[in-house]
């Protein structure tokens, strides 16, 4: 199953119809951000992108779960009209049944391509009308369809083991992963992946975040994304930080608790200022 999705993916750089329509179902359903579509030729679309070549696809991660692939990739693409080289990275999920893709979801960084691209640069935002900007048509991104930003939402799909419900939260999963990597890149990619989906994720965050003790970095990207989130679930934790030895904790700790700005957070502020706890 994870080899057909590789194989797939190779269709990208090679530009093979032959091998794509050996992998993808003919009737394969795609979901983007905003876009629902059916059938193999919007695939083909995408491969052939007009303005740009695919002259690489690096895959940072890739794990499956029950009929489910969820990939992590950076795509290298050159844009024709300029020779800029550019790239854009994606998070997708993809359902494979007797031995073919046969269904879709997940979201492309179009805005990332965009602003890497010399073409989006030369021109004035005003002149540039969203992925046409260089060359990409919206409903149809590198490697199926999409929109701005990452995205992967918490499926729940069937296991082999007893038919239960088993919740595979391949966002966080994958964001955690590299915000633990050694790649400072990779490692901010993790943290902007799940940033705009923090609210989402406060209990595996907080989870996280508590039993993390070795890494101080680690663990104030941690509490930044717990403060964005806005959650009253996050109130212990933050009213906690307060009292943290590191600065940059106690910080992200007073954000988190302007952020919530409930009464409870605020009266919890009144009373760290008042006890001397912050300057």
């Amino acid at each position: 199953m994870e080899e057909i999705v590789r194989r797939y993916l190779r269709v990208f750089v090679s530009g093979d119809l032959d091998e794509l329509a050996a992998v993808v179902a003919e009737d394969v359903v795609i979901h983007g951000a905003t876009t629902h579509v059916q059938g193999r030729g919007y695939v083909q679309q995408a491969v052939r992108q007009a303005g740009l070549t695919c002259t690489d696809l690096t895959v940072h991660e890739l794990f499956a779960a029950a009929d489910r692939v969820v990939v992590y990739f950076t795509q290298h693409l050159r844009h024709d009209a300029t020779g800029a080289e550019v790239t854009i990275s994606g998070l997708k999920m993809y359902r494979v049944a007797q031995g073919r893709i046969v269904e879709f979801w997940g979201e492309t960084d179009l805005y990332g391509l965009m602003r890497s691209s010399a073409e989006y640069r030369r021109r004035s935002p005003s002149s540039v009308s969203g992925a046409a900007a260089c060359g990409v048509r919206p409903m149809v991104s590198a490697c199926g369809t999409g929109s701005s930003t990452f995205g992967v939402a918490r499926v729940c799909v069937k296991t082999r083991a007893g038919g239960s419900l088993a919740a595979v939260t391949g966002r966080f999963r994958v964001a955690m992963r590299l915000m633990r990597g050694s790649d400072r890149q990779r490692m901010e990619d993790g943290f902007h992946l799940l940033l705009p989906h923090a609210a989402e994720h406060v209990d595996e965050l907080i989870d996280e975040f508590r039993g993390e003790s070795d890494d101080i970095g680690l663990r104030r990207w941690l509490l930044e994304l717990i403060g964005e989130a806005r959650s009253p679930e996050a109130l212990p934790l933050l009213v906690e930080q307060l009292a943290s030895e590191d600065e940059s904790l106690r910080a992200w700790a007073v954000r988190g608790l302007e952020k919530l700005d409930t009464p409870p957070a605020r009266r919890q502020l009144w009373r760290a200022r008042a006890n001397g706890l912050l300057g």
